[in-house]
């Protein structure tokens, strides 16, 4: 059964206060434990979603750029035949998925990772997944699910509570929110905190899923 505003903000806020106090493994997990829809969102997101344990620089991209690969952001399909069969696989099932074009706000995040100046107000998500493939121990990985948490942690009312939670798709309006929760992530991992940045994206991805009303999607 979902839990009032009240309650909602209480279980975010210790899932929140476990990280920012350096939150031992132990600690986490018996959190988890604790908390059924937060495990069941852990188990499936990790499941899913295994650590991404690659990084792509501004300069591979400039590469591709000039190899003529990548052209206005978007990869030039008569490149690919031409690929080791690992690319022609993995452009073959973006392709599959219609997710060839999207590649282009991933591209953008990679260039723009130290550019504070830039936001992905198009295609948020994806924009700062390519931060994270820069600087994938001081960038984040950010969705609904984390600034749906991120958000509830931060509000100051039940109207706000209940607005955060209702999150579904990010866009400008989440602008604010994304930067403070990639600013709150860096002062995290800054500090030595014990936790991996990947185990903070999953608590939070977590807990943030564990709230989502039923019904939204």
């Amino acid at each position: 059964m979902m839990q009032n505003t009240g309650q909602l903000q209480q279980l975010v806020s210790e899932a929140f206060r476990l990280i920012e106090e350096g939150g031992k493994l132990d600690d986490i997990e018996v959190f988890i434990q604790n908390h059924p829809r937060v495990k069941k969102a852990w188990t499936q997101k990790r499941g899913k979603y295994p650590e991404v344990r690659i990084s792509i620089t501004a300069a591979e991209i400039h590469e591709l750029y000039e190899s003529g690969v990548v052209v206005d952001g978007q990869i030039v399909a008569s490149k690919i035949s031409a690929a080791d069969p690992l690319t022609k696989l993995l452009y073959a099932l973006s392709w599959k998925q219609g997710d060839i074009k999207k590649i282009n706000h991933v591209i953008r995040g990679i260039l723009n990772s130290n550019n504070e100046d830039k936001d992905g107000n198009s295609g948020p998500v994806l924009f700062q997944f390519g931060r994270h493939l820069a600087q994938p121990h001081a960038e984040p990985i950010v969705d609904q699910h984390v600034i749906r948490a991120y958000s509830v942690w931060k509000a100051n009312s039940a109207i706000e509570v209940e607005d955060a939670q209702r999150i579904a798709i990010l866009g400008t309006e989440h602008s604010a929110a994304v930067r403070g929760y990639r600013l709150w992530f860096q002062g995290i991992v800054s500090k030595k905190n014990q936790l991996m940045g990947a185990v903070i994206d999953d608590l939070v991805f977590a807990v943030g899923k564990s709230i989502k009303p039923n019904g939204l999607r």
